[in-house]
């Protein structure tokens, strides 16, 4: 089940990516509770009303970075075998 809506797959993939590596940046170094999710989009370069149209909350923009970073592991540990 995908935590983003589908609003989110409609945009380009660089976008997307852009968006995972400011959410990634926020999280990791300000923690889930300190990470604004305003602050994300502002670093991102869209509006928060952008942000909430792709992610319902910041619980799921934390949840769908988290199943990215599973989904590149995952790639990744195939590809040595």
């Amino acid at each position: 089940m995908p935590f983003h809506k589908e609003t989110f797959d409609r945009i380009p993939q660089d976008k997307r990516d852009h968006i995972f590596t400011i959410a990634v940046s926020e999280f990791a170094t300000k923690g889930y509770a300190a990470a604004s999710i305003n602050q994300i989009a502002r670093k991102a370069g869209i509006s928060i009303g952008s942000l909430y149209s792709y992610f319902d909350s910041k619980e799921d923009l934390f949840l769908a970075v988290v199943d990215k970073g599973y989904e590149l592991l995952e790639r990744a540990l195939n590809g040595l075998k």
